[in-house]
């Protein structure tokens, strides 16, 4: 166990094991988020950073997630020249009030070099091949009537 060594400075604070103290409160050695956004720099963890707080998070914790990002990867600036949207509407999109477009998370991801995909929940689920369900048929089915048609007409 750590021995407490404390002084008082000229100032009036204390200090104990060298870190200054404050009402109780010790002052972190370090700043953590420099060293979170110099992380979140590699694709590859920020990647992982989303997808872990698109599992396990709220709305909050994923536009918060795309926040840290995009300061992490060039900055709000950066985005906006790359998404098209204004840096004021970024800002407000990615707070904490924020109820962003799907359109405009889509273009967030795509600057960010990301895009949105979905996957089963269950294995037994992905047993079932989205190619072979009756909803992608019916929509092939469509599609195929609709373009012969178009194309019936423009001859």
């Amino acid at each position: 166990m750590q021995k407490n060594i404390g002084k008082i400075t000229s100032n009036g604070h204390a200090q104990v094991n060298g870190q200054k103290r404050t009402n109780g409160y010790v002052e972190p050695s370090e700043p953590w988020e420099p060293l979170f956004l110099e992380g979140l720099k590699d694709p590859e963890e920020a990647l992982a950073y989303l997808n872990f707080c698109l599992r396990e998070g709220e709305l909050w914790d994923v536009l918060a997630a795309m926040q840290s990002i995009a300061k992490a990867q060039g900055g709000f600036s950066k985005l906006a020249r790359e998404t098209g949207l204004s840096r004021v509407n970024l800002y407000s999109a990615l707070s904490e009030t924020g109820n962003p477009r799907f359109d405009s998370i889509s273009k967030v991801l795509r600057a960010l070099g990301m895009q949105v995909t979905v996957e089963p929940l269950q294995k037994k689920k992905a047993l079932r091949r989205a190619s072979t369900s009756k909803l992608v048929k019916t929509q092939r089915t469509a599609r195929t009537l609709s373009s012969r048609a178009k194309a019936k007409g423009k001859s």
